[in-house]
């Protein structure tokens, strides 16, 4: 399934005291590769604290979110390697396509 815009930070329930919060997501069954759904990011959105109480929620604001920032992803990823962002930085995943399998990672987080 697809994964709308969101912020780490806004559901997960810590308190980090301010910046220290790193989600880290890395595949764990196969490599990935053209074909599979990654995530996305929007390049200094962790910046952008007051966005939600400006535009709302950002489910409904990707073109917003894609016209603000410049919007970055990975093109692989093997079995042991991760991606890495701050809490507060928007990112998204389009759907996967069936005919690839399931996508499985895990995502942790470090503070």
């Amino acid at each position: 399934n697809a994964t709308g815009w969101h912020r780490d930070l806004q559901l997960v329930p810590l308190d980090t005291r301010g910046r220290g919060y790193v989600t880290f997501w890395c595949p764990y069954e196969r490599p990935l590769g053209e074909g599979d759904s990654f995530l996305h990011f929007a390049v200094g959105s962790q910046r952008d604290i007051g966005f939600e109480y400006w535009y709302g929620n950002p489910e409904k604001l990707g073109p917003l979110i894609a016209a603000r920032y410049a919007i970055t992803r990975v093109a692989s990823l093997d079995v042991g390697d991760c991606t890495a962002h701050d809490g507060w930085t928007f990112h998204t995943a389009p759907p996967q396509d069936p005919s690839r399998g399931a996508r499985k990672a895990v995502a942790f987080c470090v503070e």
